[in-house]
């Protein structure tokens, strides 16, 4: 095994970071999750405006998991099941790619309700990272940030 297919030390902490935010995600720990992102960090989700700072995608994350909201994505228990990523790191910043495969349970039953990719960049703080931006990219969105490079 060549030394490029052994994941340095940050690219475990990175993908450990993507894992721990789609649990996190998943349990409602909103506040845990905002904390994984750099205090003026954006999230874009699709072809909307960009959520900047901490709060408001604390907020964001709150009004879109809350089942009385009009922009709720879903209306009952739901996981996030994310693939290993594709990660690029340059010194203290890095990018990520990944696969979101999006589940809802539906009488009982967990069913599949949305597909997407996730490309991240982050940034290092100390000895942690942090997502500094995250774009969610649905099907048939033509953006080249979906793609990693080939090298």
């Amino acid at each position: 095994m060549n030394d490029r297919a052994k994941p340095s030390n940050d690219e475990h902490s990175i993908q450990r970071l993507l894992a721990l935010a789609a649990m996190l995600l998943d349990r409602h720990r909103f506040r845990d999750l905002a904390e994984l992102h750099a205090e003026d960090a954006a999230v874009i989700v699709g072809g909307g405006e960009p959520v900047r700072g901490r709060a408001a995608i604390e907020a964001m994350l709150r009004e879109a998991n809350d089942p009385n909201s009009p922009k709720a994505v879903a209306k009952g228990p739901a996981r996030h099941h994310v693939s290993p990523a594709v990660i690029d790191v340059d010194g203290a910043t890095a990018r990520a790619w990944s696969e979101l495969l999006f589940l809802n349970q539906i009488d009982g039953r967990w069913m599949p309700a949305a597909a997407a990719s996730y490309c991240d960049r982050l940034v290092k703080d100390g000895e942690r990272w942090l997502l500094s931006e995250r774009r969610v990219i649905f099907p048939g969105d033509d953006s080249e940030a979906t793609a990693p490079p080939l090298r």
